[in-house]
């Protein structure tokens, strides 16, 4: 049986051990301020095949790993048999896939998003950015007869130093978390949880929109925004929890195997 493992912070909320123990697998929660040396205990015991890593860790974990790191954040580690540490994240392609499940009728009707805001700059958005440009590619409606990538991606922070500026976006915008008018954008999505203070205005919004809200503990804002006869797709994070989680149990079951068919 294998042991794996969730390592964040304030994370009472996380329904990561329901998903996991629902498989067979044992899944512990440490819920720690010491994300290093927390780190150090589960590769030192021997138990355990893998973990996850959540806020604010997600960054944190990257030079811990063996070797070259593409991704900007990392939610999944997998530990070596050496106690080295390599890591992938899963959090775009989750993202991705629940996102065109639930959206695929409206980009189809609208043939492509124009505007695209991101509420919050946690540990998760560097990994979806690139994601959220190619929606309308991948749609099949970018990269033809009706345009190219989303251009427009605002991203709304409280501190704007904690955003990075090396994306390939040129009219990518790092804006003031109070200079966010929700009736400016076709696709909202928001990473700051509801108890943190974030209110989005929907009622200001006359044209279809999605909004799409990483978290799932909360349903006021995704209430909120159905409430709106223009908002077309209103969907919460679980879908995306359980789809980076299987893609994470896929990762850490056959790392392994893939490295030697690799050799």
């Amino acid at each position: 049986m294998y042991n794996f493992a969730l390592i964040g912070h304030n994370i009472g909320y996380s329904k990561s051990k329901e998903f996991f123990e629902s498989r067979g697998y044992n899944y512990d929660v440490f819920d720690v301020e010491n994300f290093e040396q927390t780190v150090k205990i589960l590769v030192d015991s021997g138990v355990y095949k893998g973990f996850n890593v959540t806020t604010p860790y997600k960054q944190k974990i990257i030079k811990l790993l063996k070797g070259p790191v593409c991704e900007r954040s990392i939610n999944t580690v997998i530990i070596n048999s050496d106690g080295t540490l390599e890591g992938v994240s899963t959090d775009g392609a989750a993202f991705y896939n629940t996102f065109w499940k639930n959206a695929k009728p409206f980009v189809k009707k609208n043939k492509m998003i124009k505007r695209a805001a991101i509420l919050g700059y946690g540990g998760v958005v560097p990994s979806l950015l690139d994601r959220i440009a190619l929606i309308n590619e991948v749609s099949g409606y970018g990269s033809g007869k009706y345009g190219t990538k989303i251009k427009n991606i605002d991203i709304f922070n409280r501190t704007e130093k904690n955003v990075e500026r090396h994306f390939s976006y040129k009219e990518r915008k790092t804006l003031p978390l109070d200079a966010f008018v929700p009736r400016n954008y076709d696709l909202i999505i928001n990473t700051i949880p509801f108890k943190a203070g974030i209110d989005i205005q929907f009622g200001t919004i006359t044209d279809p929109f999605i909004y799409y809200d990483l978290n799932y503990a909360d349903d006021t804002l995704v209430n909120k925004a159905k409430g709106n006869r223009f908002c077309e797709v209103a969907v919460n994070g679980l879908e995306m929890l359980y789809e980076q989680a299987e893609m994470s149990l896929n990762y850490w079951l056959y790392h392994d195997k893939i490295k030697e068919q690799q050799k």
